[in-house]
């Protein structure tokens, strides 16, 4: 004699032959349902219950990476869905991390000493150019130095009394140093000129060119010719030039091969009213006009 069966104190009946009971094994939450431990994508819960109530949609289903039959994960994270719980996929960096940026080879400091080699190369060729224009045929770039200039170092701008003589180490024309209070009057003179007064036209940016007295006279007209009224210029003969002419400035001299040598017309403009001149725009006119005989003579 049969009786009614009591009820099952974790849930529904036994099933009975038609009806299939769950696997063996630990028992969770649900009848027949994975381990404790398991995860939600469990085999056995998604056969248990992996309805469109519970199994699929929540934690099986294609939205979290699960298949919709139990088959290879599909998700909208791609194959293989995304973490243990349906989160964004697990990569070798983490969740959304990037891999580590590429190190940088030796192509870069390569780059950078070919550079360096390049410039210093074209340092050279530079340097290398800017010489020959400078120094070479008499030729020179402006503000650049010409050949056989010389240089002098700080002179003295002091007064003297007038008919004192000053040495002038033998610089013909001189560069520089103690002068009288009075400036010669720039222009062409056919006599030698007092030192001193010539020295005071330095002072104010004037060449002054001083020529052998042997000079051919065409050489001589040829230097007169340029001179032009207003000019900070100074030319006459005198005794004792090195060569057939030199050209003085303040503190600069450049000896000369004549009267067509190619370094005159630089020279003087460079050095007329040059960046040495310690008095620029001071007059060249108004001053003495006598040549020294008439300084002698008391005119």
């Amino acid at each position: 004699m049969t009786s009614p069966q009591e009820p099952h104190p974790q849930g529904p009946q036994e099933p009975g032959p038609q009806q299939p009971g769950p696997p063996s094994g630990p028992q969770g939450p649900f009848q027949g349902g994975p381990a404790p431990d398991a995860p939600y994508g469990d085999p056995r819960y998604g056969a248990q219950h992996g309805g469109p109530q519970h199994g699929a949609p929540q934690y099986g289903g294609a939205q979290y990476g699960g298949a919709p039959a139990g088959g290879a994960p599909q998700g909208q994270y791609g194959p293989g869905g995304g973490g243990p719980h349906g989160g964004p996929p697990q990569g070798p960096y983490g969740p959304y991390a990037q891999p580590p940026a590429p190190k940088k080879g030796k192509g870069g400091l390569i780059a950078l000493v070919v550079g360096g080699v390049v410039l210093l190369l074209l340092l050279m060729v530079g340097g290398v150019v800017a010489f020959v224009l400078t120094r070479g045929g008499g030729a020179a770039l402006p503000g650049g130095e010409l050949e056989g200039v010389r240089f002098y170092g700080e002179l003295s701008k002091d007064h003297v009394e007038p008919g004192e003589t000053v040495d002038y180490d033998g610089n013909l024309p001189p560069v520089g140093g103690d002068h009288y209070p009075t400036w010669q009057d720039c222009g062409v003179y056919d006599a030698p000129l007092r030192a001193e007064f010539g020295v005071h036209s330095l002072e104010h940016g004037a060449v002054w060119i001083g020529y052998d007295p042997a000079l051919p006279e065409s050489d001589v007209q040829a230097l007169a010719d340029l001179y032009s009224p207003g000019d900070y210029l100074l030319i006459s003969p005198m005794e004792g030039v090195e060569t057939q002419l030199v050209a003085s400035a303040w503190e600069v001299q450049l000896p000369l091969d004549g009267v067509d040598d190619p370094r005159l017309p630089r020279f003087l403009a460079e050095y007329t009213q040059g960046e040495r001149t310690p008095e620029p725009g001071a007059p060249c006119s108004g001053g003495y006009a006598g040549s020294a005989a008439d300084f002698e003579a008391g005119q």
